[in-house]
């Protein structure tokens, strides 16, 4: 599973997850995150990260289809 690990100016960091995993523009990410300790849209930092245990075929397509494979 995909997360953003976000950090706030006020010192604060916490993870959320990717929504539908598709992850989005690092300067959207940043510019719309909200912080959960002081409110404040104030994102100063961002990484992606895979959660360990997560299903490394998530999100994978098949080779020409387009469709999503989930089967594995």
């Amino acid at each position: 599973m995909l997360q953003y690990w976000i950090r706030c100016r006020c010192g604060h960091h916490d993870l959320t997850p990717v929504p539908n995993g598709q992850p989005r523009l690092r300067a959207d990410v940043l510019r719309l995150a909200r912080c959960s300790r002081c409110g404040m849209q104030a994102a100063e930092d961002m990484r992606i990260l895979w959660k360990a245990g997560g299903n490394a075929f998530e999100g994978v397509h098949l080779m020409g289809t387009g469709e999503l494979r989930k089967d594995w």
